[in-house]
C-alpha cells in the first residue's frame, strides 16, 4: 500500500493531537526524522512511519521496559540449557502488546551476551578437563572409562558440567583416543558433529552441531 502525501499529512495531524506531556505521546523525534529524511525503501519508510505513529506511547514503553528488566535479572543465573526451555516469544508478549516489539529487539543481544559468557566459561572448563584426561592416560597407560573416574582418582575435583545441556560434558573413548564436547547452543546432542556457527543473532538456538574440544579440529 502506497501512502500519499495527504495520508501522511493526516497522520501528522493525528500525531500532533496526541502530544501533551501526559505520558501518552509517541515517537516525536523519530516521526519528524522520517518526514524530513525518508528512508530510500518506500516499504520501510511506510512501516517506520506507522510504528512511530501508532506504536506504543511513552507510558507503555516505560512499563514494558521495567517489566522486561525485572525479567532479565532472573536470566542471569540460568544456564543456556535452562534458557532454551523458555518460550521467549510468548513471554515477551506479556510485557505490553505493541511495546513487546521493542523488547524483542533488546532481547536477542541479551541472549547473545549470556551465551558468550557461558561459551567462554565452558572453553576453560573443557581445557582443564582435557588436560586431566591426558594426564590420566600418561600415568595409567589408558584412557579413563568416564569422567567420574578422573574425579575418583583425583585428577579433577568435580564432574565438569555442560551449561548447554542438563548434564556433564560429553566424553567417549574412541580406540586409543577420545572425544570431548558440549551440546552447544541448540542444547541437542549431535553425537560430536562439528557445529555450524550462527550467521546472525536470530540463529542462536537454531543451528545444529556440537562444540568439540577434543580432538582439535585441523585447519583446512
Amino acid at each position: 500500500m502506497i501512502y500519499t502525501q495527504s495520508k501522511i499529512t493526516l497522520c501528522w495531524k493525528k500525531w500532533q493531537s496526541r502530544r501533551g506531556g501526559r505520558g501518552d505521546g509517541i515517537l516525536q523525534d523519530t516521526f519528524e526524522s522520517l518526514i524530513n529524511n525518508p528512508p530510500t525503501e518506500l516499504a520501510f519508510h511506510t512501516e517506520a512511519i506507522l510504528i512511530a505513529m501508532f506504536g506504543p506511547d511513552r507510558r507503555q514503553v516505560t512499563q514494558a521496559v521495567n517489566k522486561y528488566f525485572d525479567f532479565a535479572k532472573t536470566l542471569a543465573g540460568k544456564t543456556p540449557w535452562q534458557l532454551h526451555q523458555i518460550d521467549f516469544e510468548q513471554k515477551l508478549l506479556t510485557f505490553g502488546g505493541k511495546a513487546a516489539q521493542i523488547m524483542t529487539r533488546a532481547h536477542y543481544p541479551l541472549l547473545r551476551d549470556l551465551l558468550i559468557v557461558h561459551r567462554n566459561e565452558i572453553h576453560g572448563t573443557a581445557l582443564v578437563t582435557t588436560l586431566a584426561i591426558l594426564r590420566y592416560k600418561a600415568d595409567k597407560g589408558q584412557l579413563p572409562e568416564n569422567l567420574q573416574q578422573i574425579v575418583d582418582t583425583g585428577y579433577l575435583k568435580t564432574i565438569p558440567m555442560d551449561p548447554f545441556s542438563s548434564g556433564p560434558l560429553a566424553y567417549r573413548r574412541k580406540s586409543n583416543d577420545f572425544i570431548l564436547y558440549s551440546f552447544g547452543p541448540d542444547s541437542d546432542d549431535d553425537e560430536g558433529t562439528w557445529v555450524v556457527e550462527p550467521r546472525f543473532v536470530g540463529e542462536l538456538y537454531r543451528h545444529n552441531g556440537d562444540w568439540i574440544f577434543w580432538p582439535v579440529k585441523k585447519k583446512q
